[in-house]
């Protein structure tokens, strides 16, 4: 399979990103030696349906994990964790905007003053 760098992604059909994902499984089962009844087994899932996703046919995310996991292959996965981005203009204003010193609001008394 091509490196994924390289592709385009977003000019891709879902078909074909399912295609591509489809390859991966099949290519990385071929890779490591296994036989689709063995990939299957170790996944927990049938040989038909393992043989149906690496023909083209949608794996459940389920599925898809399972098969991931049996081909030591989870670290695919890691670009789906979510990290916030911060914008280097937002931290630019956040730091124009830090407070240096605490001046008392108007119309507010002083607590510790005594009336005596």
């Amino acid at each position: 399979m091509r490196n994924p760098s390289y592709i385009n992604l977003y000019a891709l059909t879902d078909e074909k990103i399912l295609s591509l994902i489809c390859e991966f499984i099949r290519k990385s089962r071929i890779d490591q030696q296994y036989s689709q009844q063995e990939l299957s087994e170790r996944a927990g899932i049938s040989r038909s349906t393992l043989s149906l996703i690496e023909r083209g046919t949608s794996p459940t995310l389920e599925t898809l994990i399972k098969i991931l996991r049996a081909l030591d292959r989870l670290e695919t996965l890691s670009e789906l964790r979510y990290e916030k981005v911060v914008s280097p203009l937002k931290v630019a204003e956040e730091d124009i905007q830090e407070r240096y010193r605490v001046r008392k609001k108007k119309g507010t008394d002083d607590p510790l003053k005594s009336d005596w």
